[in-house]
């Protein structure tokens, strides 16, 4: 089990592994011994077991660049947010983004666990390979707009959203496209809607290719 620490506007580390659990605030720490962006953390080895802390003040935008987090096929990476000024205690918010272009997602490969993150994306939240998972606690995601949403790019996918807030920016705006043999559970948590009328679809696509299965527990729906 390793540590590997995280903030956009201080981290220049980008070798030498991940360390011991740390305590105090990310200052402390040192450019040094923490990283700009989660993806850099995993390249220099972050895996099954490991946790990647990022700042709750870790803001990343990757413009136009598609974001990826690459998990192990065995194991969960856990990526969590924590208080920049007391690094071994949780607080939301620290944020991962892509803002311009057509396509450019956060894609999620093997097995990943994420808690208190912000996730934004101009195109998609996206599962790359068979037998991904994502699983999210306590998480924002959005704004989505009308052609974005989470998605399977294969079969034998899943997702399992807890207590996490989803932004539909858009009256088409939707929760996921189904179009390939996926799970996805949502328990918990619930909707907003920063912009247009009431959503009017959660999903979209037709569960095709196979189908898909998706299952809502103690979920607000209030805004459709």
């Amino acid at each position: 089990m390793a540590y590997y620490y995280v903030k956009n506007s201080l981290g220049t580390r980008t070798v030498g592994g991940g360390t011991t659990k740390q305590t105090g605030s990310f200052a402390a720490l040192g450019a040094a011994n923490v990283y700009a962006t989660v993806a850099l953390a995993i390249a220099d080895g972050a895996t099954a077991g490991d946790f990647i802390l990022c700042s709750d003040l870790h803001n990343f935008d990757s413009v136009a660049s598609t974001i990826v987090w690459a998990g192990p096929t065995t194991g969960f990476l856990v990526i969590g947010s924590v208080d920049d000024a007391n690094c071994d205690a949780f607080k939301a918010g620290a944020t991962e983004r892509t803002t311009s272009g057509t396509s450019a997602d956060i894609d999620v490969s093997g097995l990943v666990a994420a808690y208190g993150m912000t996730l934004t994306f101009v195109d998609d939240l996206k599962l790359l390979n068979s037998g991904s998972e994502l699983k999210a606690y306590l998480c924002s995601i959005g704004p989505i707009n009308s052609t974005d949403g989470l998605r399977f790019a294969v079969d034998g996918q899943s997702y399992e959203l807890v207590d996490c807030t989803l932004d539909l920016a858009a009256s088409t705006s939707r929760l996921a496209t189904m179009e390939y043999g996926g799970i996805m559970v949502m328990r918990g948590g619930g909707f907003t809607r920063s912009g247009g009328t009431n959503a009017n679809s959660l999903t979209s696509t037709g569960f095709g290719n196979g189908g898909g299965t998706l299952n809502l527990f103690g979920v607000d729906l209030t805004i459709f």
